[in-house]
């Protein structure tokens, strides 16, 4: 998407098709496997540094459903053969307001 110095920046869309009498489309976003050596690809997913406004954020939503359970949310760390297993860090961003610390 284009930069822009005097409005928002241009935005990026993937979605996936819809399924009128079935299933909506899959969506899947895969790094490549390494090779005899090295690691296997990494994905970053970040939003930008804001200097006179807030940073953006990033959001994962599931569906709701009408006839059915609404869609979950899993998050897999891979195993490993050799050395220490994967952990899950997560960190909330802190705040030098004192009044709504």
């Amino acid at each position: 998407a284009g930069d822009s110095y005097h409005d928002r920046g241009g935005a990026v869309t993937i979605s996936s098709g819809r399924g009128h009498d079935t299933d909506g489309g899959l969506l899947s976003l895969l790094t490549s496997e390494s090779g005899k050596a090295g690691s296997s690809g990494a994905m970053l997913f970040s939003t930008g540094f804001s200097t006179k406004s807030d940073s953006g954020s990033i959001e994962l939503h599931t569906g709701a459903a009408t006839e059915g359970n609404g869609g979950g949310i899993s998050l897999l760390v891979g195993n490993g053969e050799s050395g220490m297993g994967a952990g899950v860090t997560v960190f909330a961003g802190e705040t030098s307001d004192k009044v709504n610390a």
